[in-house]
């Protein structure tokens, strides 16, 4: 599909466009009108794996560049809200089975947030493609040779004490 001629925009569009730098000239010679047209940064597109980078994920999966785009952007968003999210729930009464419960600041009556099932389901999908044999290349940083497994276990350890 060609371009339209500079007159053959409305007048709205043309402000756009010299409000951008594009005038008739720019325009006739083929410049980008991408900017004009609201799409030169595109920040809807790899929210999740902007934020896992930002969260260090690499810690944890030395290999997180190599992945493909897709597959980093779902695993940043089970990283991010299956271990790096506060836990989301409404409010609700300490469970008895709550390791913190007995910690001082935790009285019979407080009230919790807990990990919403969105946040369970990512954190479980997160460790089942840490699980998956075909991923394991993405894990182990070889130059390093890290123990993943041994890695594993110990992260989450620190967030199971107390």
């Amino acid at each position: 599909m060609a371009r339209k001629s500079w007159a053959e925009l409305s007048p709205a569009y043309q402000k756009r466009l010299s409000a951008k730098g594009i005038g008739p000239r720019e325009h006739a010679a083929g410049a980008s009108i991408k900017a004009a047209r609201g799409h030169s940064v595109t920040p809807e597109r790899n929210i999740w794996r902007r934020k896992a980078l930002a969260l260090d994920i690499k810690t944890v999966i030395p290999g997180f560049d190599k992945l493909p785009t897709q597959e980093a952007e779902k695993v940043g968003r089970d990283w991010v809200k299956g271990f790096m999210t506060r836990a989301a729930g409404k409010p609700e009464p300490v469970r008895i089975s709550d390791w913190r419960y007995g910690k001082k600041g935790y009285e019979k009556g407080t009230l919790v947030k807990y990990q919403t099932d969105e946040q369970k389901n990512a954190h479980l999908e997160f460790l089942s493609w840490t699980d998956a044999p075909k991923n394991k290349r993405y894990l182990v940083d070889e130059d390093a040779h890290t123990d993943w497994q041994a890695y594993r276990d110990a992260y989450q350890q620190k967030f199971s004490k107390g």
